[in-house]
């Protein structure tokens, strides 16, 4: 019995590590990837993860553009142990995933799921979840589903331990903070239930009690997160047709999408083409109704097995991603309506279901099962390593996203960008220009093309353009921004100072703004108000890198005044935050040798 016992420990081991070894191989190529898309938003540019407070602030107010407090303060962790540097982030990204590879085949196999391990590690190295593991910013999901495995394993032991109230209480709790970390989780317990029920045969009473306070966190943090994309995230209603009905008949439309992405995982993009449903068309109907005849037929059908699990298996698949199928708006549907990252919650679902299915086929045919899965397992393995290659920087990125779905205006609008960052000024503008055709109501799209046409030495049509946006979004901070400090490298002091005065207020914690309105002043001899800017701006920035520059400035000012130990103190900090920089170290020698005379 001890023998049988260790056998089986070391093979769980042995499974354990080959999931693991299996997602570092896969996600190899993304290790050396840079931060893209929203990363710098979330992470390297976010005021509030370099703010000593900035943990305060993302559990208890509103400043964030959305509400998932756990993965924000894992961020804030990670950024003071290796910055800017996103191997870190990579590596625990991947750690979190083939974490939840390992914690799916536990529960798998305490449900009696066959080839659970099979399972498990179509998950680790299925192509869709790439999107997911990938892309630092979507530490959300893979943390969030770390927990919520957790939760539902420590959920299963207390169902079968029948033990005091230990796991239970636990699995609570580690529920909340999944749904903390992101609340795509959010329909994970509506889905427990149904597999507990699966497994014992019947629904009892017991089943709704016990589940009441998974239930009650869920619609919670369900409505906290509505708040937040509607009051802080979006920042104009999602356009689409048809309203309600037009709705439903896109849930049907996604679902079918996510359905065949598990299933044949090919062709997939970073922002898929953006469909217009018209629910008054009879075709737009044929999905759901497709989706609807195959529940009723496998509901006929339900007594035997193989029918029986494919069932709960796309009913789950379904259930949980109900959040995200277009019923509730959510900013990411600005782009598109569905999404890879959206998947991973619920792909699992369909992957169990179709390796149990293999499972159980006869004897005759076990083998020849046993070759498909390891087949396709190899194939989605190769896949995913080729598409992880996609995330390698921001370049590569948003050309494959460019790519793939022409027509997709924020890649070809961010592909601009990164162009612009490499100096190709002209592949830039075209860019711009596309993107404006493509959305003509774009916010970005026509500053950037101002500062490529600035790039490329055509000064007058960039301050053009400029006053076009601002025609049209006249209270677009950046805009007004971006005019002032063209219009200060004319000459144009008086339309500068007009303008850096519009960007703060429209936008009060434009800190650049308060910094380049700050040195105009400070040229004009208004050295009061120049000083008063800059201490804002550096209030706005905390501990940012970017901090340095209201610093030397401030501290430049303060020397103009003669006050040279306040100067050697910013200069002094300017010096830490940028030890690189030349300028502050020599204005801090300076200001120096002033005390010792």
């Amino acid at each position: 019995m001890s023998s049988a016992l260790h056998a089986d420990c070391g093979k769980q081991w042995l499974g354990a590590a080959a999931l693991a070894l299996a997602a570092l191989i896969v996600y190899a190529p993304s290790l050396r990837g840079q931060f893209l898309f929203d990363d710098p938003l979330l992470i390297t540019e976010n005021p509030l993860i370099h703010a000593r407070d900035g943990l305060a602030k993302f559990w208890f107010s509103t400043e964030a553009p959305d509400y998932f407090p756990l993965t924000s303060t894992t961020w804030w962790i990670e950024w003071r142990l290796w910055g800017n540097n996103p191997l870190g982030y990579h590596l625990v990204n991947v750690a979190l995933h083939a974490t939840t590879g390992i914690l799916l085949w536990r529960i798998l196999r305490r449900l009696g799921i066959a080839w659970s391990w099979a399972a498990a590690m179509l998950f680790v190295v299925h192509p869709v979840n790439v999107a997911s593991v990938a892309w630092i910013s979507e530490t959300k999901n893979t943390l969030a589903m770390v927990l919520a495995c957790a939760a539902a394993l420590l959920y299963l032991r207390d169902e079968d331990d029948r033990k005091p109230p230990g796991a239970y209480i636990a699995a609570i709790l580690i529920f909340l903070l999944a749904l903390l970390a992101k609340t795509a989780v959010v329909m994970w317990p509506a889905a427990m239930g149904v597999l507990v029920a699966w497994r014992r045969g019947r629904w009892m009473r017991r089943d709704l009690v016990r589940m009441a306070p998974f239930f009650a966190l869920s619609l919670t943090m369900g409505l906290v997160t509505i708040w937040f994309q509607h009051h802080r995230a979006m920042d104009a209603p999602i356009e689409r047709a048809g309203d309600l009905w037009g709705r439903i008949a896109g849930a049907g439309w996604a679902e079918c999408f996510y359905l065949f992405k598990a299933l044949v995982p090919i062709n997939l993009m970073p922002i898929y083409p953006r469909w217009s449903i018209d629910p008054g068309r009879w075709f737009a109907w044929i999905p759901l109704a497709a989706l609807i005849t195959a529940a009723g037929i496998g509901w006929r059908l339900r007594r035997r097995p193989y029918v029986r699990g494919l069932i709960v298996g796309v009913g789950l698949h379904a259930m949980i991603l109900l959040p995200v199928l277009g019923l509730v708006d959510m900013q990411f549907m600005r782009f598109s309506f569905v999404a890879d990252h959206w998947q991973y919650p619920a792909i699992i679902c369909v992957l169990a279901a179709v390796t149990a299915g293999a499972g159980r086929i006869s004897r005759r045919w076990r083998g020849f099962a046993a070759g498909m899965v390891a087949l396709i397992t190899v194939a989605f393995a190769g896949l995913a390593y080729s598409q992880a290659h996609h995330y390698r920087d921001a370049g590569a990125y948003w050309k494959f996203a460019a790519v793939a779905n022409p027509r997709a205006w924020i890649a070809q609008n961010n592909l601009g960008t990164f162009l612009m960052e490499q100096g190709r000024f002209g592949e830039a503008a075209k860019r711009f220009a596309l993107t404006l055709e493509l959305n003509p109501a774009h916010r970005e799209a026509p500053l950037n093309l101002a500062l490529a046409h600035e790039r490329l030495g055509e000064p007058a049509r960039a301050i053009a353009e400029v006053h076009r946006l601002i025609e049209r979004v006249p209270d677009h901070a950046q805009a007004h921004y971006q005019l002032g400090r063209m219009l200060a490298a004319a000459g144009d002091t008086a339309g500068a100072l007009r303008a850096y005065e519009s960007a703060i207020a429209a936008d009060p914690k434009l800190w650049s703004a308060h910094n380049d309105l700050g040195a105009l002043l400070a040229d004009a001899g208004r050295l009061d108000e120049a000083i008063g800017h800059y201490r804002r701006a550096i209030e706005l920035l905390g501990d940012s890198p970017h901090a340095v520059f209201p610093h030397f400035n401030l501290g430049n000012a303060l020397a103009s005044r003669g006050d040279w130990a306040g100067a050697a103190q910013e200069y002094l900090t300017a010096v830490d935050l940028a030890p690189r920089m030349p300028q502050p170290r020599e204005r801090l020698s300076e200001a120096q040798a002033h005390l010792r005379r």
